[in-house]
């Protein structure tokens, strides 16, 4: 611990807020610009004078720099108390009990009951598999209770409250009766078994939109579509004209909603729609082409997509997705930033590592910065309709997604096929707008098999003792190390993704001209599943796919003199649509396709509760990094005692293609970028003693396993 924050501490604890405490503040600040340490102080000092309004600004400086720091929170809940903001005090509360069990002492006041509950239930809940709730606070019998839940027939809380429409979250329908899902989520909304048992399979129907009883819709121009779903079972909407005349027959003006499910009508000129009770209105979508724009826009995240086993198999394995490619941009060395989806998805999205945009622990319901605009914001400026038709929703509580309009998405299961089919019937139905679509595909991920099903071919093509092994294993597929029966899952995940997606790439070649269509295709992380003994670092698991083809993408094919990140996606795009890419952003053009190449790309792990590893790559070399202390809950660690290695890639005459090797100039380079790269997020020996305190038998489990296999 420093000196200096040895004594603001102290003095702290002392209530010794005077003037020497202040320049203490001045002083730790000008050594450390990036630490939330002394605004926390300083919002402490204007508390103590009685400036809760100077303690809030203080302390939302704080909370820019460490949104999910125990120091900050507390700060914020004394002064969200002070002003009486009972919005912002139930989020803020929910994560101290959370993370530290102190005691919820909110009062809910009638008049901001719904709300509260909705900002406990954020507060207290995960960050990832929307529209599941695992804290959700509901009155019962007049009294507060907290228990897993769905949101669905309802709006999302969410933290930044801004005036534009927010997802309401619906049921997706096929051609089934109206009132089908609505009948099965209603019944299951607060039924723990559904929460847990039905997440994979029921797929959810999630659009901007508001709750209306009398609009009038008013086209400008051009035809629009409007989505409206029904509240109620039976429910009933009228059309008329603008002034309540008769649009059509009046025995044929109204239309029946299914309950909790959209339906989408055209409309051509000014239309009232009304109803006897409240309905839902998505966001209208207008059918107008622009110029500016391209007919289409598809992005294919197909996840744990390892390309570095694709190459290492000579590209065998997915002879579709090389075909189409080839007539655009693969890149060979392509990494990811994280060892897992949630920091992943969000990062890409971003276009910044997780330790800039602040979204690496699952654990915490925590928004993006609304400052930080993502990929699906830009196209939505631009005027693309942007829409996700399978996915995970990972993107709704981090606000990753908050630029698309509909997100349709459920669990886990989204394979390629149904991805597929969605987009094709997507293009053909609002074939006269311009759309931007993301398809989410989990066919190469891999899990248990101990509590998930195996793909049909691995289960059936091995031997039975190569089918058990490992089949008993229950940890997380981060940690699942290479065996017979999830490598043959992988690759006949492999297999069934670029099956389908021949499809989509031949409806594409075969419907529209090559300068309207733009597809990239990526991954978020690879597979540890390759590997003997799982490294999360390794090329195996953060060689990640990356490819682009269409309007203004040159026909490289396979690029192998470039080392790019995931992260380069946003910049891809921005070249692709034309937006600038933001100054905030860690994103790179490469090359390639007419921008600069990287010196180096970076992946890391920031779970809390681990130890801290670094990989930094050249296209010869890779430097390896690890620290010695845990990753607290707010991304930050002390790297004061670090353990690093040198390695020579691809080297022809060692079959992992590394050679360990000691070159002092050289190491000292890759640490003079590790020290940049981390510059935010080392704490050396200044560690909040309240976080340290309070850590849970959890912290370091993970770790210590690893250590004793």
């Amino acid at each position: 611990m420093t000196e200096t924050f040895a004594r603001l501490l102290a003095k702290r604890e002392q209530q010794g807020f005077d003037d020497e405490y202040l320049r203490l503040a001045d002083a730790y600040e000008a050594e450390h610009p990036h630490s939330e340490v002394p605004a926390v102080f300083r919002g402490a000092y204007a508390l103590a004078h009685d400036d809760a309004q100077q303690a809030l600004a203080q302390a939302k400086q704080a909370f820019s720099l460490r949104p999910l720091n125990f120091e900050v929170w507390q700060l914020l809940v004394r002064c969200y108390e002070a002003l009486g903001d009972v919005r912002h005090l139930a989020y803020f509360e929910a994560l101290c009990k959370k993370f530290y069990e102190v005691p919820l002492h909110l009062d809910l006041q009638e008049g901001y009951l719904e709300e509260s509950m909705g900002m406990l239930s954020l507060g207290l809940g995960i960050g990832n598999y929307a529209p599941f709730a695992k804290a959700r606070v509901r009155l019962v019998d007049g009294k507060p209770k907290t228990g897993r839940g769905i949101y669905v027939g309802e709006f999302f809380p969410r933290f930044y409250a801004r005036p534009e429409a927010w997802f309401w979250v619906g049921c997706y329908e096929g051609r089934e009766d109206l009132e089908a899902k609505g009948w099965i989520a209603e019944r299951g909304k607060e039924e723990p078994g559904f929460v847990d048992r039905c997440g994979g399979e029921f797929v959810f129907d999630t659009m901007k939109a508001q709750e209306v009883q009398d609009v009038t819709v008013e086209p400008d121009g051009a035809p629009v579509l409007v989505p409206l779903a029904g509240k109620t079972a039976g429910q009933t909407v009228r059309f008329s004209k603008e002034d309540g005349s008769d649009l059509v027959a009046s025995e044929d003006a109204e239309s029946h909603l299914g309950k909790w499910s959209f339906d989408f009508y055209r409309i051509e000129q000014p239309t009232r729609i009304q109803a006897e009770a409240p309905f839902v209105l998505g966001t209208p979508i207008e059918l107008r082409h622009s110029p500016r724009r391209h007919p289409v826009v598809l992005h294919l995240l197909v996840d744990a997509l390892s390309w570095s086993i694709v190459r290492e198999r000579g590209y065998c394995d997915v002879p579709n997705i090389l075909r189409f490619f080839s007539q655009g941009v693969i890149f060979d060395q392509n990494f990811s930033t994280s060892e897992y989806t949630f920091p992943s998805f969000v990062a890409i999205e971003s276009g910044m590592y997780p330790h800039h945009n602040q979204i690496f622990n699952e654990h915490a319901a925590y928004e993006l910065a609304p400052e930080y605009v993502t990929m699906s914001e830009q196209m939505k400026r631009l005027g693309y309709y942007c829409a996700t038709l399978t996915g995970m929703n990972d993107g709704i509580y981090t606000g990753a997604a908050r630029g698309f309009d509909r997100i349709i998405g459920n669990g886990y299961d989204t394979p390629a096929f149904e991805g597929v089919e969605r987009a094709i019937r997507q293009l053909e139905a609002f074939s006269e707008c311009d759309q931007y679509l993301m398809l989410h595909m989990m066919d190469v991920h891999v899990w248990s098999a101990r509590s998930f099903h195996l793909p049909l071919a691995a289960q059936t093509k091995l031997p039975l003792e190569k089918r058990l092994r490992g089949g008993n294993c229950a940890d997380a597929s981060v940690y699942i190390s290479g065996c017979d029966v999830y490598r043959e899952a992988n690759l006949a995940g492999i297999h069934a993704a670029d099956r389908s997606l021949g499809v989509l790439f031949d409806y594409l070649e075969s419907h529209y001209a090559p300068g309207d269509y733009v597809v990239n295709l990526y991954s978020d992380h690879g597979a540890s599943i390759f590997d003997d003994t799982p490294y999360l670092l390794s090329d195996h698991h953060v060689g990640a796919a990356l490819m682009a083809r269409g309007a203004g993408i040159p026909a490289r094919g396979i690029v192998r003199d470039e080392v790019t990140s995931s992260l380069d996606l946003y910049a891809i795009l921005a070249k692709e649509a034309g937006f600038d890419v933001p100054e905030t952003a860690d994103s790179n053009l490469p090359a390639a396709l007419g921008g600069r190449a990287r010196r180096y790309v970076i992946s890391n792990t920031l779970y809390p509760g681990q130890i801290y590893r670094c990989a930094i790559r050249t296209l010869d070399h890779e430097f390896q990094m690890r620290s010695h202390e845990f990753v607290d809950e707010d991304g930050t660690v002390d790297l004061r005692k670090i353990d690093t290695e040198l390695y020579e890639r691809n080297h022809p005459e060692l079959s992992s293609g590394h050679l360990r090797i000691e070159d002092a100039a050289l190491q000292k380079e890759f640490l003079d970028v590790l020290h940049a790269h981390t510059a935010t997020i080392d704490r050396g020996g200044d560690q909040w003693p309240s976080m340290l305190a309070a850590r849970p038998e959890w912290f370091g489990a993970a770790e210590r396993k690893e250590r004793r296999g």
